[in-house]
């Protein structure tokens, strides 16, 4: 069984570790005026002027742009989130963090994870990841500093969450906040 960023991709196991995870990295979005577009927030005096970076998508047909919230290297995946609000919906996605183009399947460390209604008793989510799902990520750009890329996938829906969903024209643009 192969380990990715998100659990274990051979099993069922990496469904719930990769909603686990996208739960805590969506939650954060808002800055302290709750506005996830605002770098500093209007309470706190100071704070970044840094755009934390922005994610786009098409998904099943409807543009979608949401604000990173987390852009990070570990244990040798990038991984970045993005949300259009703390309750609305947000994008996961975790690949090698080399430059070049991964695919999803069996053995691979590519994961994708879509969720609506983030806050909701009724949120709903989907993935790819493993043998579940299809699609890729183009890690385009990858410094100390930010990364840049493309991304398409077809996303499984989790247990009673509806039909597969689509997501294609993806691109991410996000600064890896320094220590």
């Amino acid at each position: 069984m192969r380990y990715g960023p998100f659990g274990a991709t051979s099993a069922p196991g990496p469904v719930r570790s990769a909603l686990a995870l996208m739960l805590m990295l969506i939650m954060p979005a808002c800055g302290s005026d709750g506005n996830p577009g605002s770098p500093s927030g209007s309470g706190g005096g100071g704070g970044s002027s840094l755009s934390p970076g922005t994610m786009t998508a098409t998904i099943d047909g409807v543009a979608w742009t949401g604000t990173i919230n987390t852009a990070v290297v570990a244990n040798g995946s990038l991984i970045v989130s993005a949300a259009v609000s703390p309750t609305s919906s947000g994008i996961a996605l975790a690949s090698p963090a080399q430059v070049g183009t991964q695919t999803v399947g069996s053995g691979s460390a590519v994961t994708a994870v879509l969720l609506a209604n983030v806050t909701s008793p009724s949120s709903e989510s989907w993935l790819a990841a493993g043998p579940t799902g299809s699609g890729s990520m183009t890690i385009s750009t990858l410094t100390a500093t930010s990364a840049t890329g493309t991304f398409f996938f077809t996303l499984v829906p989790n247990p009673g969450t509806g039909q597969n969903r689509v997501v294609s024209n993806g691109a991410f643009n996000a600064r890896i906040p320094t220590p």
